[in-house]
């Protein structure tokens, strides 16, 4: 069985639900106040009930020659960021990236490229 969930407009142009001018996405710009997630999701909950009533739920095991890494989003390098910046990702055994994301460097009030005066 193969089922999908969707609810919006053929025309992109069109909004769900209540829409509301939004001059700061510019003029004559409108914002909706639904999502199609948000609208779709208890649709398809309440499908699957049905759908899967009485089938025992079942564990899948990820084959032995894919590996997990964690990634940099931008990059696709390896990272040991555990924020916005990194997601895991899977790769057949000896694609996955070898070299990690340089380091990112940050300005904080603690360093200075130079001398200056405070008062």
């Amino acid at each position: 069985m193969v089922a999908t969930a969707w609810v919006g407009f053929d025309d992109h142009n069109r909004k769900l639900g209540r829409t509301k001018p939004n001059e700061n996405l510019g003029s004559n710009q409108s914002s909706g106040a639904e999502a199609g997630a948000r609208t779709a999701q208890p649709a398809w909950v309440d499908f699957m009930e049905v759908a899967l009533a009485g089938v025992p739920a079942q564990t899948k095991q990820v084959p032995e020659n894919i590996v997990r890494t964690r990634i940099d989003r931008d990059t696709g390098l390896l990272t040991n960021q555990f924020d916005h910046t990194s997601m895991f990702e899977y790769f057949l055994e000896g694609t996955e990236p070898t070299e990690f994301v340089p380091d990112r460097i940050t300005e904080d009030i603690y360093s200075s490229s130079g001398s200056e005066e405070l008062f």
